[in-house]
This record gives C-alpha cells, sequence and structure tokens, in this order.
C-alpha cells in the first residue's frame, strides 16, 4: 500500500528542527520503504539534510536524478542484520559485513539490507567506488547498485589509517526479476584507474575480485507489479498470438565493435495461465534477413510456470561475430514453440527492436618481433608468440612492464582475461596484474584467425616481497567462472621467465 506523507510545512518544519526530521523519518522507515523526490531548484538544504539522515537510518538503494531539479531516493527499511565476513581488499580497506537473516525477497518490491563498517589498513591512493551485484548461476548481472559510501555523500579516500566508517546499502530486486536462486556479490573498483581491487586472505594471497557474501532467493511478486514499473528503455506492447506478450525492450548500445557483446533485455507479460514451453530469440540480421549472430534459450523462468499477468525480465547476450563486415543490421527478436514454430504478432513472425551500427576493429596480421619468442598453445583459440620483459631485476614495491605477443589461430567465442602472476617456490603469489587484452580494446572473442595481438601491462611487486628468485606465470581464465584455458601440452598455467627481486627500494 502506497501513502503520501507531505514533510511538514513543505520542510519548514524540519528545516527549523532536525530533531523533529529524524523521529519522523525513523517512523516512516519502520517496516516501510521510502520514495524521496526531492525538488533542487528553490534550495535544498532541507532536502540534503533529509538524505543524509535516511542514509544513516535506512538502507539507500535508488539515487537518481529525473531531470535538473528533480532527484529521487529510494531507502529500504530499517532492518536487523548479522555478522557476516570480514573482506580485506588489498591490505588497503577491511569490511566488516553484516547481513540479513532472511534471503527471500519479491521480484520488483524486495530490498537486500547490507551494513558495512569500512576500516583503512594503509594510506588509500584514490577513491573507490562500492559495487553490490545480484548474478545468476551463469555469471549474468540482474541487479547492480554503483556507489560511494553512504549514498554518494562520503569518501572512502578520506579514510586514515585505523579510522572507520559505518555504511549502509540497500540492493533492489528489480520488476521483472526472474523468480530463482542468486548469489549478492561485493567488489571495489578504484575511480582514477577503472580497476577492480584484490580480496586477499590472512597470508595476503589474491582471492580474486568478488566476494560472495549471501544466497538470494527471488519469489514472484504477489499480488503482480504492473508493466509500468518494469525497467524498459522501449515501449513495445506487441502480442505474439494468444500466449505473451512483449512489453517492452532496452538495449544496451546501438553502436558496437566486432567480438562486443551486446546485451538485449526483452520484457514479457503473459496473457494467460499455463503456457506452453517456449523459447525466446535474439537476431542480428542483414539486409537480406540472414542471422549474422543471434542467441536463442528459454528464459530463466520457465513459461511453463508462468501465469496470466506474470512479467519478466528476458535477457540475451548477443556476441558479434569478430569477421562480421561493419556496417548496419536489423535487431530482432520472437518466440519458438518446441517445435521451431514462431509465434505471430500483427507484424509478422518477429519484432524489429531497431538497427545496430556494427563496427570495426584493427587487426595486425605481421608478425611481431618479440625479445623472447616461443610458441605455447592454449587450446584451439591461440598461440603466446612470444614476449618482452623489463627488468628482468626489481626491488620489492617497484613494478615491472610486460608485452604478452599473441597469434590467433582458430579464435575464442568466450571472453577470456589474461593473468600474468608473480609467484615463490611455494605458488604464493606476491605480483599479478589480470585484464582483458590491451586493457579491454582487444577482447578475445574479437581475434580473427592469422592476426597477432600484443597485450602489454604494468606489473607490481609487493614492497614486503622479500629478495629471491621469482617465477613470471601467465594463462587465461573466465573472469566470471575462474574456468582456465588448457595448455595443448598439459596444465593451465605457462612459467615464462625467471624474476630476480633484490629488496625493498
Amino acid at each position: 500500500v502506497k501513502r503520501l506523507f507531505t514533510a511538514p510545512d513543505w520542510g519548514v518544519a524540519w528545516a527549523a528542527d532536525p530533531a523533529r526530521m529524524r523521529r519522523d523519518l525513523t517512523a516512516l522507515l519502520n517496516g516501510h520503504t521510502l520514495w524521496f523526490p526531492a525538488h533542487q531548484a528553490l534550495g535544498h538544504l532541507w532536502e540534503d539534510r533529509a538524505e543524509a539522515m535516511l542514509a544513516e537510518l535506512g538502507h539507500p538503494a535508488v539515487l537518481k536524478w529525473y531531470n535538473r531539479n528533480t532527484k529521487l531516493s529510494v531507502v529500504g527499511p530499517r532492518a536487523e542484520t548479522h555478522p557476516g565476513p570480514t573482506v580485506n581488499f588489498a591490505g588497503l580497506l577491511r569490511a566488516d559485513i553484516r547481513l540479513p537473516d532472511r534471503a527471500e525477497y519479491e521480484s520488483g518490491r524486495g530490498i537486500i539490507p547490507v551494513d558495512i563498517v569500512w576500516t583503512a589498513l594503509a594510506p588509500l591512493p584514490q577513491d573507490y567506488l562500492i559495487t553490490l551485484q545480484l548474478t545468476d548461476s551463469m555469471g549474468e548481472t540482474w541487479a547492480d547498485r554503483n556507489t560511494l559510501p553512504r549514498a554518494g555523500q562520503a569518501h572512502l579516500s578520506d579514510l586514515q589509517p585505523g579510522q572507520s566508517l559505518t555504511d549502509r546499502h540497500g540492493l533492489l530486486i528489480e520488476a521483472g526479476t526472474p523468480p530463482g536462486d542468486y548469489r549478492l556479490r561485493l567488489r571495489l573498483t578504484g575511480q582514477s584507474d577503472d580497476r577492480p581491487l584484490d580480496i586477499v586472505d590472512e597470508a595476503g594471497q589474491p582471492q580474486g575480485v568478488e566476494a560472495a557474501l549471501l544466497d538470494v532467493t527471488v519469489l514472484p511478486a504477489d499480488p503482480p507489479i504492473g508493466a509500468a514499473a518494469l525497467p524498459l528503455q522501449t515501449a513495445a506492447n506487441l502480442p505474439f498470438d494468444d500466449q505473451l506478450r512483449l512489453v517492452g525492450f532496452s538495449v544496451a548500445t546501438w553502436t558496437v565493435r566486432t567480438g562486443d557483446l551486446l546485451p538485449v533485455n526483452l520484457f514479457w507479460q503473459s496473457e494467460r495461465d499455463s503456457l506452453p514451453a517456449l523459447t525466446t530469440f535474439v537476431q542480428l540480421q542483414d539486409s537480406e534477413g540472414r542471422a549474422v549472430a543471434l542467441t536463442e534459450r528459454p528464459p530463466i523462468f520457465p513459461t511453463t510456470a508462468w501465469r496470466r499477468g506474470t512479467l519478466l525480465r528476458d535477457l540475451h547476450p548477443l556476441r558479434i561475430p569478430a569477421d562480421l563486415p561493419p556496417g548496419a543490421y536489423r535487431l530482432a527478436a520472437g518466440v519458438l514453440t518446441a517445435d521451431k514454430r514462431r509465434l505471430r504478432t500483427p507484424r509478422g513472425d518477429q519484432a524489429v527492436l531497431g538497427m545496430v551500427t556494427v563496427q570495426g576493429r584493427p587487426h595486425t596480421f605481421t608478425p611481431p618481433t618479440p625479445a623472447h619468442p616461443l610458441d605455447a598453445r592454449f587450446g584451439e583459440g591461440a598461440a603466446l608468440i612470444g614476449y618482452d620483459l623489463t627488468p628482468a631485476a626489481v626491488r620489492g614495491g617497484e613494478a615491472i612492464t610486460l608485452t604478452l605477443y599473441w597469434r590467433a589461430e582458430a579464435g575464442f567465442q568466450r571472453e577470456w582475461a589474461i593473468f600474468a602472476h608473480v609467484i615463490d617456490s611455494e605458488g604464493r603469489i606476491w605480483g599479478q596484474q589480470d585484464q582483458l587484452p590491451g586493457d579491454g580494446a582487444f577482447p578475445t572473442p574479437a581475434w580473427v584467425p592469422g592476426e597477432y595481438i600484443a597485450d602489454t601491462r604494468r606489473l607490481p611487486i609487493r614492497p614486503d616481497t622479500p629478495p629471491g628468485e621469482y617465477t613470471i606465470k601467465v594463462g587465461l581464465y573466465d573472469p566470471r567462472t575462474f574456468e582456465r584455458v588448457p595448455l595443448q601440452t598439459g596444465g593451465d598455467s605457462l612459467p615464462l621467465a625467471t624474476l630476480t627481486v633484490t629488496g625493498k627500494p
């Protein structure tokens, strides 16, 4: 039940009596989600104070500008949380996390509360963005929140070593999120370099960049939520026979490069109970209507479980082929029955969503001349043909520059990251730099057979690294699942070179 609460005297009473504001907001957040539209044009002192109190008292989930003068905050209710994991981010920040006991939330209404006490362990070189994500078993993201602490009103970089900051967050389960099982994850990303911080164990060894916090079950909306609540970009309202209706869709961008992943979200509403098993598809089509890229799969929540009025977001990650000629292509979506028959609409057997412009990438087919040639084949996709390394000896706290030279063989269908680790004789990591090739400029699905890729990275060595000899190992892995690409000769990492560490600078 939605209720409208008018700020006393349109905010005049709150501005004059902050204690009353706190009492009123505390009462409003007692078991209720609060939607706070703040008008900014005529001065907003009391509105800013209210936002700060809401971030302290509740669990901020949404902060969105709707125009130059109106900002909307959505704050989850006060909730009891209990001690959860403690996470060490790169020896710089410790996060003491509190989580709810309850792990079931309603699609479109639920807000997951998370309380974090941040403690600086060392001087912070930059500010960091906090990301909470809800992901499925395939690593696809269904809800996320990216913010600075206290709903953007504080900065982790202001913390001095030993200082702490209490921070509250709420992750909204958006309307249309399919019922099912998900995982809540946390990571920190540098604002100046856009790189995630490593999570380390007690020995300082990297454990990835995301912390798994909580397993969450999303329940169907009860009562059902109206279609106006869906986070769609474009309305469609297109029926497919008498089975279901395409309410709308969202496309991440209409201009992509070869090898890119283009996320397409379809938003469906069931027209009746007891739907048959249906599959949905998204296609990129050429001027002749031929599919040059496609994704075809059942919705994550099967249509046989839908009821009349069910609203569902249906995510299709469409990979653009590496060898697709640049140009304009039609983006279309539709529905298939079990026998591959297309359901029909008043406009044919598919919905045309729009035109996508595909841009090419530069490709180099001239062999490079690495200082250290080799031939190491990773699966059927590519061969590492050499590397450059400077310098070959460093002190703790310094960095090396490593360039890896790859030759694409059959190419890769999946997006793999490349890791470079500096390890001791016991396998402990003393330096590492994991990144997508070319720091994201040359994703592996964009590699075409016969081309050469130079991947350069700066690899810092930990300041506390003891003097001695270390091995640089490299390989490829899936950043979502941590699966690695095997070498044809066996194993999943290649000892590349020996690095000498002489001591602290």
